[in-house]
């Protein structure tokens, strides 16, 4: 049993990281990230260590650099929701139809 609470948290959190390796040296230079298993399909891809990843790999190449400040972000991110909202709209908007 774990009494140190420090010792408990690093034993039960799953670290984000970058996709590392030969084989998925086209990754890292898109700066994904690794998004881990899931064991359970009801509540693990809502898990934090799942669905954090899975938004940041969704997210455009140009956002995802990390040469980009954060004034900017903010703004390309905005415009970028924007736009596939105003799809998913229209798309919505076309099916009701």
């Amino acid at each position: 049993m774990v009494t140190d609470p420090a010792a408990a948290a690093a034993t039960t959190t799953v670290p984000v990281s970058e996709v590392l390796g030969r084989r998925h040296l086209r990754s890292v230079r898109r700066h994904q990230l690794l998004v881990p298993r899931v064991r359970c399909g009801t509540f693990g891809t809502r898990a934090f260590s799942v669905a954090g990843p899975t938004v940041w790999n969704a997210l455009p190449d140009y956002l995802r650099d990390p040469a980009v400040d954060s004034e900017r972000f903010r703004r390309d991110l905005k415009e970028d929701v924007s736009v596939r909202w105003t799809l998913v709209a229209t798309v919505l908007h076309n099916h009701a139809l």
